[in-house]
């Protein structure tokens, strides 16, 4: 089964198949920036879940400055939110906003992921 995870204004969208390898909630400076709240809820699945990306979407490159991983923080070109993420330290797994599924949710079995401030 199918789940459309999609930015607030509709336009961009990420299809993905299954539940989610890995979820989480972070509350490192990262993903504090990233959401504008204490902490983001994180679902990852394996690259080879993502059946479709579609819409206008712009990239965001960064190096976290405590631990080097590098994130790339794909959002909407509309409206500004991040759908979708890569990070180095989950090599191989996409991270989606599990806010994002708001229409069709997916399970959360949650883990806390280690903080690297």
């Amino acid at each position: 089964m199918s789940k459309v995870a999609t930015c607030a204004c509709g336009d961009f969208k990420v299809e993905v198949s299954g539940e989610p390898d890995l979820n989480g909630i972070c509350y490192c400076k990262n993903c504090k920036k990233r959401t504008g709240s204490a902490f983001g809820v994180s679902a990852y699945f394996k690259r080879s879940s993502i059946l479709n990306i579609e819409g206008n979407s712009s990239c965001y490159e960064l190096t976290n400055p405590a631990d080097g991983s590098h994130q790339k923080r794909f959002f909407c070109s509309r409206c500004g939110t991040t759908v979708y993420w890569e990070i180095s330290t989950q090599a191989g797994m996409v991270g989606i906003a599990a806010g994002c599924f708001a229409n069709n949710p997916i399970t959360l079995s949650i883990q806390l992921l280690p903080i690297k401030n």
